[in-house]
């Protein structure tokens, strides 16, 4: 038996991972979910139980999660996420720059149609937005989107020095990701020394969401069925 946690990203909560938790959990495998607290109550679950402990990091979700709990991970599998929000090129940086604030000045007066436009331009499946907005905690997600100006995973941090203790990191992207484009992920891989880096065609954003089946098919998981076992 195995041990899994999953964290979202943002504008997302527990339940985009809904597919994923019923997959192992079928398997008799242990599958709990952060969740931010966007929508409803927030939860930072622990790894406990039996090993292998694996970790799922979607996007932000990677910036959200306590270096403690990468720390003690044997497996990590982060999906379309980044060291740095925006790149690196400044032509593209600026570009990058403009259009987040764009969107946290929308968000600041037409909160749901912002969320809409993001979960549209993420590619994710209806079923997987949040149940409900009535009680969405705008505050948090207008404070997190504005983070993001100043994300930065600088190669020194505790986070990669996390990642560089030994276990197995995948990192993995979709070359369709209209919010973070595939380079950055790329970047990214290049900073974990242990990471082994799979690109996907064809795929938006919410890649595990939107293509779960085809994500449990990549090498990662077919080589985690030697431990689900």
């Amino acid at each position: 038996m195995a041990c899994l946690i999953a964290y979202h990203g943002w504008g997302f909560d527990h339940t985009c991972w809904s597919d994923w938790q019923a997959y192992f959990q079928q398997r008799k495998h242990q599958f709990y979910c952060f969740n931010r607290g966007y929508f409803g109550q927030s939860h930072s679950p622990e790894f406990w139980g039996d090993r292998p402990y694996i970790l799922l990091l979607h996007s932000f979700g990677l910036h959200l999660c306590p270096v403690t709990v990468i720390a003690a991970t044997d497996i990590v599998v982060v999906f379309n996420s980044f060291l740095s929000f925006h790149p690196t090129e400044p032509r593209l940086q600026r570009r990058s720059r403009l259009t987040l604030q764009r969107m946290i000045d929308r968000f600041q007066t037409h909160p749901h149609e912002t969320l809409q436009a993001f979960w549209h331009n993420c590619e994710a499946p209806e079923k997987q937005h949040p149940e409900s907005m009535s009680h969405a905690n705008f505050s948090l997600l207008q404070q997190d989107l504005t983070r993001l100006n100043e994300t930065d995973l600088i190669l020194q941090s505790p986070t990669i020095a996390a990642f560089q203790q030994g276990q197995t990191v995948w990192v993995i992207h979709s070359d369709r990701d209209k919010i973070v484009p595939m380079v950055q992920g790329a970047t990214l891989a290049d900073a974990v020394a242990a990471s082994c880096w799979i690109r996907i065609p064809g795929a938006g954003h919410a890649l595990p969401f939107s293509h779960p089946d085809s994500c449990w098919t990549l090498p990662p998981f077919t080589t985690l069925q030697l431990f689900l076992i």
